[in-house]
């Protein structure tokens, strides 16, 4: 009799499962032999993960969870490790780091950091010899899965190994600050992934789906966006959570661990060209003992590596970059990745999740044993080097940079704000004063007056490389380098430039800006966070109700937050004057009547959270514009928005989106998936939104929509 293959197949799956064949968990087939670092011995009373988690460091990808409990049991059990929650995500995941060195730097931590601060400010040292503090960051990209289990690795090595002078000397000469796990949020949708499509045993197949996340995959954080690049612009809370721990500490060392495509080997600094002018030589010298000291231990193992290829030292918004232009000495390392626990190479060569995690773990004691071999030279330069900048300002930048409070105050503000987050020293002129000036908008230089509550941010100060490279109009790079590239692009070959190009916070807020070469005299005050944290402003009598000018974002923010509230909004077509004040078109009314009875409350509590402008009114009576009544007025029912969720859509135009709209605007936003389009009831929302997508025409929208799709987004 003739039997279907297809049936022969389900006949032998059924056979396997009853004889369990598939009986078991897939591991990553780690011999029990394997060895991370030749001739250690380990004390007893320090925990593996093996003996809290119940599988050794490289042979499962552990969830945030998992790295979370193991770190805190080798906390608990070492004299030599602290741990200290420091933030947490969206989700609510903590972000936490380690502090591991002797105990007799432990028992006098605070000092270290209060001297730490010191040297940021360029003050002169203490008495007693301060330690290097280096600060090893992983896991910044949920889905470069090696390295936060190598820091639990480097973590135990540290507070477990016996009789080795290279720990001795690490712990004695350093405090070594290791973040496990930059995004908990992330790292949990690669694992929940991969374990849903592992197999009984690990796939090295590259195609195998194991080893390709569907969308948006764990790169980055709930909003899906990129933490590696919002070092600066600051929109997410584990950002805003990693600079006060930067600020808290002003480490001298800071390395970032990545991990890079499959077929590549490792890749440690120098780094390639090109390098910001605004780097000094005092910095850059640094990257080459460390990676001389990284080459000798990689050559000792038989490990192949590069240097100053692809990964430049440029964009200030990496988790390299961004501590380099505090005067830190930071440094990228990238892995390549296997995406599971076993790769097959191109070359045919197996890579195993193992391997990774030993990788990250010798280039992490490397950079430790130099750091500890000089951390006296380390900790001097970078007082000299911040002394520096407040005393002599920056070669090659503006002096000063002056940020008029006008017309958008409100923008000005957070720019401000966002500066003083990152440790930039910001005053505020209290007289009009006259400067030659270029404009950031034009380009071109004459002489402007300023007048009194503009902003200046004086170069002269220790934080003035990183006030230089973010408020610069544009950063030049190498002509040898341009002219390279030129000819690259002339033979339609691949340019050498990594990732980011240009930036600029005063376009990024859209304010104006100007750089001074010469920053005359005037009578200026520092400026703290709280004088542009937003704070309760006096309305007025509000008989009858409030009007919000419209045109500003603080006004956006506060519609939404009312209408999130089901408070009843309205909108102006025409002008409006009331009490000596003019309203254009658009502006918002909030009437008492038809409203809750604690809406003056709730305005003064929500015009505090946005910062916006809110004005009471007592009389609909007016000389001059419409009234209230007017049928110019328009009730403004809450927003339905709905927005394309999924593929074909690119995760960082669908998060950002997503991000703008429910946390800068306070909208809701209905996620619908793209397939779900053509059969959704469309007519429910106001606002369609399709992000930016991968593909154009059938592979982009087209394909997910389909003709029926397409025409009824059309109708």
């Amino acid at each position: 009799m003739h039997v279907p293959r297809s049936s022969y197949l389900i006949g032998l799956l059924w056979m396997s499962a009853a004889t369990g064949m598939f009986r078991g968990q897939a591991s990553s087939s780690a011999p029990q032999s394997f060895t991370y670092l030749a001739g250690t011995e380990y004390s007893q009373e320090i925990p593996t993960t093996e003996d809290v988690l119940g599988a050794a460091w490289g042979e499962k990808i552990f969830t945030p969870e998992e790295i979370r409990r193991y770190a805190q049991r080798l906390a608990e059990a070492s004299p030599k490790v602290l741990a200290v929650d420091y933030g947490k995500t969206w989700e609510g995941r903590p972000l936490s780091y380690l502090v591991v060195s002797a105990p007799e730097n432990l028992s006098r931590l605070e000092d270290i950091r209060q001297a730490n601060r010191a040297a940021a400010a360029g003050n002169p040292a203490d008495t007693q010899p301060l330690p290097a503090t280096v600060w090893l960051i992983y896991g910044v990209h949920g889905n470069e899965i090696s390295s936060p289990n190598s820091a639990l690795l480097t973590a135990y090595h540290l507070a477990a190994a016996q009789d080795s002078e290279l720990v001795d000397s690490i712990l004695q000469h350093c405090v070594v600050l290791i973040d496990p796990l930059q995004n908990p949020d992330g790292r949990a949708r690669f694992t929940g992934y991969f374990e849903q499509t592992l197999g009984p045993r690990p796939d090295p197949d590259p195609q195998a789906a194991e080893h390709n996340e569907t969308w948006p995959g764990g790169r980055s954080n709930h909003y899906l966006f990129d933490l590696n690049r919002d070092w600066f612009a600051l929109t997410q809370p584990e950002t805003l959570s990693r600079v006060n721990l930067y600020l808290e500490w002003y480490p001298q060392v800071v390395v970032d661990l990545h991990e890079m495509g499959g077929n590549s080997t490792y890749y440690f600094a120098p780094p390639a060209s090109p390098i910001s002018p605004l780097l000094k030589e005092g910095q850059t010298k640094w990257w080459e003992r460390f990676g001389r000291n990284n080459a000798e231990w990689f050559d000792r193992n038989g490990i192949s590596y590069f240097t100053r290829e692809v990964y430049d030292a440029f964009y200030p918004g990496y988790g390299e970059g961004w501590p380099t232009f505090q005067g830190s000495i930071g440094m990228t390392y990238e892995q390549a990745s296997v995406r599971g626990l076993v790769y097959r190479r191109n070359d045919q060569i197996l890579l195993h999740f193992r391997d990774s995690v030993r990788h990250h773990f010798l280039a992490g004691l490397s950079t430790l044993e130099t750091a500890a071999r000089h951390s006296g030279e380390l900790v001097s330069e970078f007082r000299t080097l911040r002394a520096a900048a407040r005393d002599h300002g920056i070669a090659g930048a503006a002096a000063a940079f002056v940020l008029p409070a006008e017309p958008d105050a409100e923008r000005v503000r957070l720019l401000v704000r966002n500066l003083l987050i990152q440790g930039i020293d910001v005053h505020l002129a209290e007289k009009p004063f006259e400067a030659q000036a270029v404009s950031h908008l034009t380009g071109t230089t004459a002489e402007q007056t300023f007048p009194a509550g503009s902003y200046v941010v004086n170069l002269r100060q220790p934080a003035g490389q990183l006030a230089a490279v973010l408020l610069s109009r544009g950063v030049t790079m190498d002509e040898e380098f341009l002219t390279r590239q030129e000819r690259l692009r002339i033979r339609r070959e691949r340019d050498e430039f990594y990732d980011v190009t240009a930036w600029s916070l005063p376009l990024l807020y859209n304010v104006s800006c100007y750089a001074l070469e010469e920053l005359p005299r005037l009578e200026a005050a520092p400026v703290t966070l709280d004088m542009v944290t937003p704070s309760p402003k006096p309305v007025g009598e509000a008989r009858i109700g409030y009007l919000i000018p419209w045109g500003e974002r603080a006004s956006v923010r506060l519609l939404g937050a009312l209408q999130q509230e089901g408070i009843r909004t309205y909108a102006a077509d025409r002008p409006l004057h009331f009490q000596g004040t003019d309203f254009s078109a658009g502006t918002i009314i909030v009437p008492r009547s038809n409203n809750p009875d604690d809406l003056p409350r709730r305005i003064e509590n929500l015009g505090a959270k946005t910062g916006a402008r809110v004005y009471g009114i007592d009389s609909g009576w007016t000389l001059e514009g419409i009234n209230l009544g007017s049928n110019y007025v328009a009730y403004l029912p809450p927003v339905r928005i709905a927005m394309a969720w999924g593929e074909p859509t690119s995760s960082s135009s669908a998060g950002a989106l997503r991000y703008i709209l429910e946390q800068e605007f306070d909208l809701p936003v209905t996620l619908l998936h793209t397939s779900q389009l053509a059969r959704a009831r469309l007519h429910e929302y106001d606002v369609i939104i399709l992000p930016d997508s991968w593909g154009r025409g059938s592979a982009g929208y087209g394909n997910s929509l389909g003709d029926r799709g397409v025409e009824r987004l059309k109708n």
